[in-house]
């Protein structure tokens, strides 16, 4: 029998700009583990996907591998979904915060339920907005602020970098910031502007930023890496066609359903210490300042 098994420590996230730089992190992991498989003639491989993601169940991390049909060992064994964060928690941190972290997740599947440029795009679009959200932009509020020309009807190219800019998510020199690149930039223009007229209106940017944006479609959605380390569109590979994703907890639902009554599952989980398990760091633990998470497979009929 074989199986991958990946380990990994995500960055801490500084700053919100961070938050990019870790989903960058996951998109290039689980690029490698699709190249490796496709390499080395493992298709069916199970996957055993486990570290420091340095992000709670609330983040764009989480829903980023949720959406790549990977499962939580632990989340799935106590029957946790996404809306518990802190129910478990496996981390103190330095800043003396409580969060879950550590995950073990492990995936059957021998292809992703969505193509991995789709959950990139998702989980970009959902940080745009929290960004809006934060500054309490919603809707008609939200694409105004993209303006800088007085257009009650469209948003420009520049006006939509401009926008990046203005909310801090681009890159920046100065700041050492590691957000959106340019090349990353275009390329989400590129799925917006869904009529190819070289500008963003009101019912595109809804699609894609409004508040209850659910689906992301994209036409000809081709994954890749560029030169620079950003992620898009690439002409190498020979996907193709309409595809579109579904967001959050629905994919964790499905995925669960999909992998129901596969060859690989988990028979238990637990951490260490138990107080962890009810959301509770226990202040005399000096071992570490991470909880033991320890999963045990159930790999009969292999």
């Amino acid at each position: 029998m074989e199986l991958l098994l990946v380990n990994t420590h995500l960055i801490f996230p500084h700053n919100f700009n961070y938050c990019l730089i870790r989903l960058r992190q996951v998109y290039k992991i689980l690029t490698f583990i699709e190249q490796y498989k496709r390499e080395h003639s493992l298709a069916s491989a199970p996957v055993i996907l486990c570290g420091d993601w340095n992000g709670s169940k609330r983040g764009r991390v989480y829903k980023f591998i949720c959406s790549q049909g990977y499962l939580s060992s632990y989340d799935m064994v106590h029957d946790c979904t996404g809306a518990d964060s802190h129910r478990w928690i496996s981390h103190k941190n330095h800043r003396g915060d409580i969060c879950e972290v550590d995950f073990i997740w492990f995936s059957n599947s021998e292809a992703h339920e969505k193509p991995l440029l789709v959950s990139w795009y998702e989980a970009v679009f959902a940080t745009i907005k929290a960004k809006l959200c934060e500054m309490g932009l919603r809707g008609r509020n939200a694409f105004h602020f993209f303006q800088m020309q007085g257009n009650t009807d469209v948003i420009t190219v520049e006006e939509f970098q401009h926008g990046l800019k203005q909310l801090e998510l681009t890159e920046s020199a100065e700041a050492c910031s590691a957000g959106l690149s340019r090349t990353e930039i275009d390329e989400l223009i590129e799925v917006i502007d869904t009529d190819r007229n070289g500008v963003i209106d009101y019912d595109e940017f809804e699609a894609f930023l409004g508040e209850d944006t659910a689906l992301v479609s994209l036409r000809e959605p081709i994954a890749g890496i560029h030169s620079d380390g950003s992620i898009g569109t690439t002409k190498e590979s020979s996907q193709s066609g309409q595809l579109s994703g579904v967001h959050g907890d629905h994919m964790q639902i499905r995925s669960r359903e999909f992998h129901r009554g596969r060859r690989f599952t988990v028979k238990d989980a637990s951490l260490f210490p138990p107080e962890v398990e009810g959301g509770v760091w226990p202040e005399e633990y000096s071992l570490s300042d991470h909880a033991a998470v320890t999963v045990t497979f159930d790999l009969q009929g292999l």
